[in-house]
């Protein structure tokens, strides 16, 4: 006997098309368009640097009101660079590169970090520590996990450890 094929109908007795709403499509207004900062491609100077920037930090995902950070490639002893990534401070730069780059080329990218954050803050350190995984805020954990001022302070406790 050959097997009966089924049908997948739905019937909905004492319902009637009449009382179906017609759906109406909701028109959202377009969200504000926002003009993003765009990195430079190429550091040359702080004094030709961005001041300030409106991207989130590559690393912790914030917003931030410092001068924007990068993990500096192929340095020159001009103090030239290519500039990889958007980072609210060297620490998370310095956290970033230790996930990024392969392991053989992490020590000369952190040296290349400590050069350039010396030209910005005059601060000359043999390493910038890595600020701690953001995964460590609320956002990521809930309740049990730091705010975005704690986080910060940590950062800054951890940085401030680690000086010159």
């Amino acid at each position: 006997m050959a097997a009966r094929k089924r049908t997948c109908l739905l019937t909905l007795r004492g319902v009637f098309m009449r009382d179906l709403v017609s759906a109406s499509v909701e028109v959202v207004p377009a969200e504000p368009s926002i003009a993003y900062t765009e990195m430079p491609k190429r550091f040359t100077g702080v004094s030709d640097w961005i001041k300030s920037s409106n991207l989130l930090c590559n690393w912790c995902a914030l917003t931030h009101a410092n001068t924007p950070m990068f993990i500096p490639l192929n340095l020159t002893a001009e103090g030239h660079a290519d500039v990889c990534g958007h980072y609210c401070m060297t620490g998370c730069a310095s956290a970033h590169t230790r996930k990024l780059f392969p392991r053989d080329q992490i020590p000369d990218i952190l040296a290349a970090i400590s050069r350039v954050e010396a030209m910005f803050t005059g601060r000359r350190r043999y390493i910038v520590p890595a600020n701690p995984p953001p995964t460590e805020m609320r956002q990521y954990c809930g309740n049990t996990g730091l705010t975005i001022p704690q986080w910060r302070e940590k950062c800054a406790r951890l940085q401030a450890d680690y000086g010159a």
